[in-house]
């Protein structure tokens, strides 16, 4: 026997009105208002849990911003600091220039510098270096707006 035929059979002992009485009526309404009240309480408790679920499933690199990169306050500023070439010097004295946002990847095998590389996706940390004194990983990093020379340590 289900919760529901227990509440029922105890409301049927303790109220033994006719069936189809004002009394007895009463009774069913307040059963169907406690039903589904009871309904909207676990829909809202599966609803949370399902949240909770997704936030804790999510990567947490969604909600952290990418290191060595610097907000930018308009889209003006953004386009004049996408435009300007910045220098860039890697280990071994190999030089570059590119532009800010420019994927590191490509800047670096542009100026003859290969990284160790462990794999490819920023997990490992192998390629992980130091540009303009900010922690970067050049397999997934981007060049950071910059008024000066760059050096990647």
């Amino acid at each position: 026997a289900g919760a529901g035929d227990v509440v029922r059979e105890a409301v049927a002992a303790a109220a033994p009105h006719r069936r189809g009485s004002p009394q007895r009526e009463g009774i069913r309404s307040h059963e169907a208002i406690r039903c589904s009240t009871l309904i909207v309480r676990m829909a809202c408790l599966s609803f949370f849990v399902a949240l909770v679920v997704a936030l804790l499933l999510a990567p947490a690199a969604a909600f952290v911003p990418a290191k060595g990169l610097t907000p930018v306050r308009s889209a003006g500023v953004q386009r004049q600091a996408m435009s300007m070439n910045i220098q860039i010097t890697f280990p071994g004295g190999k030089k570059t220039t590119a532009k800010a946002g420019e994927p590191l990847q490509k800047v670096a095998a542009r100026a003859g510098y290969k990284p160790n590389y462990g794999c490819k996706q920023g997990s490992c940390g192998a390629c992980e270096v130091k540009v303009g004194g900010s922690k970067v990983r050049i397999c997934k990093g981007k060049v950071p707006n910059s008024a000066k020379a760059l050096i990647v340590s």
